[in-house]
């Protein structure tokens, strides 16, 4: 069977409650059809069924999930970052990820920061504080003071990043030098000024 096949077996009917009642005794292959489907269709419905085959090491649901997710998973998903075993790492940082865009910027801070203060594994959910870009991120990430935190700053569009990569590109941090010289680039407009920061990173 293929997944258009098992749209076609529902034509007429509602497809969100169909894929989510099929997928609770699918098995393969119909199991890989019905997840590509809910997958395709972003059917939010099947995010429980899908998180769990996913969990089970379920190739086609690994890739579904992040289609599937709701704003309102986004605790859960971020906090199963933090402590997840290492083989289930990019699941939920994927997830996470996805989840967390449906929220405001602001909503996303406080939802990975809340998380964060009780993380085991707090490396990996630097990147989705960064992500936020918000000034409330960018100075906590500062605070943490670990590689790990100076990394995710390297991928921050806020400006306020450039302090903190500044004084790790005077340090020696390549990388760091060209987030910092990138920042700078894409918001100091006057030319004098862009030209001051520059040097003042050499």
């Amino acid at each position: 069977a293929t997944a258009i096949n098992a749209l076609a077996s529902y034509t007429g009917k509602d497809l969100s409650q169909k894929v989510n009642e099929a997928l609770a005794s699918a098995t393969s292959p119909k199991l890989e059809d019905l997840l590509t489907v809910a997958k395709q269709c972003h059917i939010k419905a099947t995010y429980d069924k899908v998180l769990a085959q996913a969990q089970s090491g379920n190739q086609a649901a690994i890739e579904a999930l992040p289609a599937v997710v709701s704003a309102k998973e986004a605790p859960y998903l971020t906090d199963m970052l933090g402590k997840c075993d290492a083989a289930q790492t990019a699941l939920y940082q994927t997830a996470a990820t996805a989840a967390l865009k449906q929220l405001s910027a602001a909503d996303q801070y406080k939802t990975v920061s809340a998380v964060l203060k009780g993380a085991s594994q707090k490396d990996r959910l630097y990147p989705l504080l960064a992500a936020t870009n918000t000034d409330e991120a960018v100075a906590e990430l500062q605070a943490a003071g670990s590689k790990a935190a100076l990394n995710a700053l390297k991928k921050s569009t806020n400006y306020k990043a450039v302090a903190p990569l500044l004084k790790a590109a005077k340090e020696g941090d390549e990388s760091a030098l060209l987030s910092y010289v990138k920042l700078v680039n894409a918001n100091e407009k006057n030319l004098d000024s862009k030209y001051s920061k520059l040097a003042e990173a050499l």
